[in-house]
């Protein structure tokens, strides 16, 4: 909606249908042209758009739960089922099994990445360990490798991420990176 004036008289037009509505009573009719018009506007796009692709959508959905670390259970919840409903009408819930393997391909992918960008690294990389210790009391080892492309640009990629068993010492720690590798 956008206010307009029309003879002197302020009225609201719909940037959807264009009707205009009396702005003075926007707490009620205008409220309401605009949850309806927006619902006919939303199916009406829906019926046309034949772009959609679901397994893209459970891909992004998946891209979601990883970058906001969320909980595999996450999409099972009603309000989540409810909005992709609204926002895309083709697109189909997913079990956490799938969403399960949707995550694994994802990772399969971007290590297969990294092991290309790897035999295409020309010059030499440099490894970095970390250790620390969570608040439950459980060890993690995080492997990072760093380099510098042609274009000098410093890059650095996690190749493992590893829950260690206490107690570690420099051995189990060696063959723990010897795994990653």
């Amino acid at each position: 909606m956008i206010r307009v004036d029309v003879n002197g008289v302020m009225m609201a037009s719909c940037n959807f249908c264009e009707k205009l509505l009396n702005a003075t009573k926007w707490k009620s009719s205008v409220r309401k042209h605009v949850l309806k018009c927006f619902d006919d506007h939303q199916e009406a796009t829906n019926s046309t758009n034949n772009l959609f692709d679901s397994n893209f959508g459970k891909s992004k959905v998946a891209k979601m739960i990883i970058i906001q670390e969320l909980r595999l259970r996450f999409i099972e919840y009603t309000g989540f089922q409810k909005m992709m409903g609204y926002c895309q009408v083709r697109f189909e819930s997913m079990s956490r099994n799938t969403l399960k393997s949707k995550i694994l391909k994802l990772y399969n992918m971007e290590r297969d990445k990294i092991l290309k960008l790897l035999d295409s690294i020309e010059s030499k990389v440099a490894i970095t360990v970390d250790m620390w210790t969570s608040s439950t009391k459980m060890g993690y080892m995080v492997v990072t490798m760093h380099f510098i492309d042609t274009s000098w640009v410093l890059h650095s990629r996690i190749m493992c991420f590893i829950h260690v068993l206490s107690p570690y010492d420099a051995t189990s720690l060696g063959e723990q990176l010897v795994t990653c590798f």
